[in-house]
């Protein structure tokens, strides 16, 4: 670079380093400055440049100019640590997640500046693996779509010893198991029309309220399980308290029967009531 090249780059060189001592808020002014040096740097220079230059290292560099090209016409002022996680998001996802409120494990809402960097790691973590299970499912429709259909076989009539009759009885319980997997199948396919009728958003949404749910199981399940060796204690009670152990036992078994039909059969709309035992 010629010399006046060289001053404007150790110009902005101690604008970067006087910035990065300052508070988060200053990032998107290192990132600009730092996509002009690279601009200047001659090409190939510029690892060499950052590690003698600069008080970070190449990667939290290359950071800075992300976070500069991608926050830089934003409207939103975040911390930096918010604003690097928010990184991971593809850039369609990335307005939407910072504007609206999020539905957390614990059944709190927040909004994003309410939100620990351990949440925002959690809920964008819970969002790729909902779009890595939906990728997947689809995979697994594709490769069931695309299986050849068998060529019958005939089989001559002839008496069947006993090995034989135990691979064809084994051979209908494959072709049962099949068809379940045809029927689950089915199944997954309208999830996933229903999926791709929704934004992002809702979907991701829902996800969030399936995972809130189950959250909640696990502590309910969590909870009880101290209370297992009521199984074997409960026929040294009273008739009625062994009459009550038994109707809330049949209660929460039909509840979770009725979520298992709710979940195979959605189009019903079926309200799922719980009993309440006294």
């Amino acid at each position: 670079m010629d010399i006046q090249e060289y001053s404007e780059v150790e110009r902005l060189k101690a604008e970067v380093i006087l910035l990065s001592s300052q508070m988060a808020t200053n990032i998107l002014e290192i990132g600009q400055r730092l996509t002009d040096i690279r601009e200047k740097v001659k090409h190939g220079d510029w690892d060499a440049w950052v590690e003698t230059n600069l008080p970070f290292s190449k990667r939290w560099a290359n950071q800075y100019i992300r976070a500069y090209k991608e926050f830089g016409n934003s409207s939103s002022h975040l911390p930096a640590k918010k604003m690097f996680l928010l990184l991971d998001l593809p850039e369609e996802q990335r307005e939407p997640f910072i504007q609206q409120p999020h539905e957390l494990p614990s059944g709190e809402t927040k909004t994003i500046n309410e939100m620990s960097t351990r949440e925002i790691q959690a809920e964008i973590k819970a969002r790729k693996e909902a779009e890595k299970k939906t990728k997947e499912l689809e995979r697994q429709l594709a490769d069931l779509q695309n299986r050849p259909e068998p060529e019958p076989r005939i089989i001559e009539r002839e008496v069947i010893p006993p090995e034989a009759q135990r691979q064809i009885s084994e051979a209908k319980a494959t072709a049962n198991q099949l068809n379940k997997v045809s029927d689950e199948n089915k199944r997954l396919k309208l999830e996933l029309e229903a999926l791709k009728s929704n934004s992002i958003d809702d979907r991701l949404s829902m996800e969030a309220k399936v995972s809130t749910f189950t959250g909640r199981i696990k502590e309910f399940i969590r909870q009880m399980s101290p209370l297992g060796y009521l199984g074997q204690e409960v026929m040294r009670t009273s008739p009625k308290a062994q009459k009550d152990y038994e109707n809330s036992i049949k209660a929460l078994e039909k509840w979770c029967q009725d979520m298992r039909d709710a979940m195979i059969r959605p189009k019903e709309n079926k309200i799922i009531e719980a009993e309440v035992i006294q």
